[in-house]
């Protein structure tokens, strides 16, 4: 016959113990002590390694990239947004304190640069510029640090052709190194079709600006949803531009979710100008933190195309165990 055993939490400090079928497991971090220390970054600074530390966890998270710029050109031609930019890179690692020092440099990746509109007829939109890569020790760059999280590639320039995507971020998640799925600009089979929601979790990329078909039919900028870890809860839906030359909505995020260091959300598209080249182009949204900027709308000659959103900047929180 073995006894059921009844567990109670009596006390705050000295060793645990069993009295016929009672067992006592004192409530150590009742005394006040606190069990973990976390130390966050969203601008470059420098972390100290708390006393008595034994395994510390990174998560570090390079910036988004900036979305691109939507085409300008004549009527009846094709007239395609922005491609949306990629989310900074993820890296979560966890070690033994002893692998850091005293203290470590933290360097957080600036986002980077929407494309410009375009002002001149008849011309494809630019590429936005890349994402700051987040750094880990050293002195600011790949070569001294000892953990590195690379920017978020650009969003690519509309055409007459197609609106380009973005580039995929890197991941490297307890050691284990992928490409993350959910990093890419947005792109679609029909660059004019922008009615479908995005759906991506839990950091986005922005997504394509409003196009212009060959028709003169103009086109609202794409949306984002974004979900929490679970697959399931809505966090977060940015709006595309929709009327003429509307702006796509900014990005959001929190840094207090249980699940995940950051929820951020990209950029959305903005929206296309007007077919008689009248109205501009609508700005793509800015990245949340880590997420990329949105596309820019198309235009008609006459009036400038749509800019791309600019990229989150990067986002660091190292948490230690003792």
């Amino acid at each position: 016959y073995q006894p059921k055993l009844t567990l109670t939490t009596t006390g705050t400090s000295g060793a645990a113990t069993l009295t016929g079928s009672t067992l006592n497991i004192p409530n150590y971090a009742s005394s006040g002590g606190t069990p973990v220390n976390i130390q966050t970054f969203t601008s470059s600074g420098v972390w100290t390694k708390p006393a008595n530390a034994t395994v510390v966890e990174v998560f570090i998270f390079g910036a988004g990239g900036g979305g691109g710029a939507g085409r300008r050109g004549a009527a009846t031609t094709g007239r395609y947004g922005g491609g949306g930019a990629a989310t900074g890179s993820v890296v979560i690692n966890k070690m033994d304190a002893s692998v850091l020092s005293a203290t470590e440099n933290i360097w957080i990746g600036t986002g980077g640069n929407g494309a410009n509109g375009v002002t001149v007829d008849n011309t494809n939109g630019s590429a936005g510029s890349v994402g700051g890569a987040s750094y880990l020790g050293g002195t600011g760059n790949a070569a001294t640090a000892k953990i590195i999280a690379p920017g978020g590639g650009s969003g690519f320039g509309g055409t007459n052709v197609a609106n380009s995507s973005g580039q995929s971020a890197a991941q490297l998640i307890y050691g284990v190194y992928g490409v993350n799925a959910y990093g890419t600009g947005s792109f679609s089979a029909n660059g004019f079709t922008t009615t479908n929601i995005l759906n991506v979790r839990p950091i986005s990329c922005g997504v394509y600006g409003g196009g212009i078909d060959t028709a003169n039919n103009r086109y609202s900028g794409s949306s984002i949803q974004n979900r929490k870890m679970d697959l399931a809860t809505l966090f977060y839906t940015t709006s595309g531009g929709v009327a003429a030359g509307a702006v796509g909505a900014n990005g959001t995020f929190s840094l207090t979710d249980a699940n995940f260091a950051v929820l951020s959300s990209g950029g959305a598209g903005g929206a296309s100008g007007d077919a008689a080249g009248t109205i501009a182009g609508g700005r793509g949204g800015n990245g949340g933190i880590c997420a990329g900027g949105g596309g820019g709308g198309a235009s008609t000659n006459g009036a400038a195309s749509g800019a791309g959103g600019t990229g989150g900047n990067g986002y660091c929180v190292i948490i230690t165990y003792f």
